[in-house]
């Protein structure tokens, strides 16, 4: 059965993901017990000209909101730079990552989203 949940992010420890990414995570599904293809919304951080290694998720979207910042977005063999306002889309199974190319931090929040197939399964 789901809940009712409200988190600030002033309350959220902070994690590093990837070796530079300051996480703070609002919501996980398999630790706060509710029944959704969302498996994680997130508050991220890079500092000034930091970036993640390439990496997949396997079986799992992700969305990108941009807070401030600028950065590039690797997805597959496509690139793109992105700033605040900007909503981005990095489907399942495809390689990916982020780089800041700004003096300023990099601020974005990220949703990852079972893909449609493992919640038919």
């Amino acid at each position: 059965m789901s809940k009712f949940l409200v988190r600030n992010v002033k309350d959220l420890s902070t994690k590093v993901f990837h070796e530079r990414v300051s996480s703070r995570t609002f919501f996980v599904a398999w630790e706060d017990n509710f029944e959704s293809s969302i498996r994680f919304l997130s508050s991220n951080t890079l500092k000034p000209y930091e970036g993640s290694e390439l990496h997949v998720h396997e079986s799992m979207e992700e969305f990108y909101f941009v807070l401030s910042g600028k950065a590039s977005i690797r997805c597959g063999d496509e690139t793109a730079d992105v700033g605040a306002g900007d909503a981005i889309y990095l489907p399942a199974n495809v390689p990916h990552s982020i780089q800041n190319t700004d003096s300023s931090p990099f601020c974005y929040i990220v949703c990852g989203a079972r893909i449609l197939s493992e919640i038919r399964s």
